[in-house]
C-alpha cells in the first residue's frame, strides 16, 4: 500500500512543481498575453490544481491512514502539516487571491498587498519540500519491508534445505 502512496506523492509533487513553479510565472511571458488574460488563467489554473491536490491528499492519505500509528514523527508531521497547507490556501489564500484576481480583471484593483501571495509561494515551497521528505521516510520503509520479506525467505529457504539434509 504504501507503494501507492509513494506514486501519488510523486504525481502530487509533480502537479505542484509544474503549475506553481513553473506556469504561474511563465505564461506572462508568452507574446499577447495580458495581465487580464494571464490573471483569468491563473484562476482556472490553480482552482484545477486545488481540486486535484484535494484528490491526491485524499488517495495518498487513504493508502496508508491505517498504518498512522506505526508512522515515525516525520510522516506524520509531513501529512498533518500538508493537510494544514492545503486547508490555509483552499480557504483563505485562493479566495483572497482570486477575489485579487477578480479586482483586476475588472480595472477596479483592490489596495496593494503582496502578503497573500508571498504567503502563497512559501507554502507552496514548504509543501513540496514536506513531501519530498515523506516519500524519502516511505522509500526508507518500503526499503526495511522489503529487506524484511526477504530475511524471513532466506530463512525459510536455509530450514528447508537443513531439513533435506537431515533427512
Amino acid at each position: 500500500m504504501i507503494e501507492f502512496a509513494i506514486i501519488s506523492i510523486y504525481i502530487w509533487i509533480g502537479f505542484v512543481c509544474a503549475i506553481s513553479f513553473m506556469e504561474a510565472w511563465l505564461k506572462f511571458q508568452a507574446p499577447g498575453v495580458t495581465l487580464t488574460i494571464g490573471l483569468s488563467i491563473g484562476m482556472k489554473v490553480f482552482t484545477a490544481l486545488n481540486r486535484v491536490e484535494w484528490v491526491l491528499m485524499i488517495v495518498t492519505f487513504g493508502w496508508i491512514i491505517g498504518q498512522f500509528s506505526s508512522l515515525n514523527f516525520w510522516l506524520k508531521f509531513g501529512m498533518v502539516t500538508s493537510a494544514l497547507i492545503i486547508f490555509l490556501q483552499s480557504f483563505v489564500l485562493l479566495p483572497d487571491l482570486t477575489l485579487r484576481a477578480i479586482s483586476l480583471i475588472e480595472n477596479n484593483p483592490l489596495p496593494s498587498n503582496p502578503a497573500t501571495h508571498i504567503t502563497y509561494v512559501t507554502v507552496e515551497v514548504i509543501k513540496v519540500i514536506l513531501l519530498v521528505t515523506m516519500t524519502k521516510h516511505w522509500l526508507k520503509l518500503v526499503s526495511k519491508s522489503e529487506r524484511e520479506i526477504s530475511n524471513e525467505d532466506n530463512a525459510a529457504i536455509q530450514k528447508k534445505n537443513y531439513n533435506k539434509i537431515a533427512v
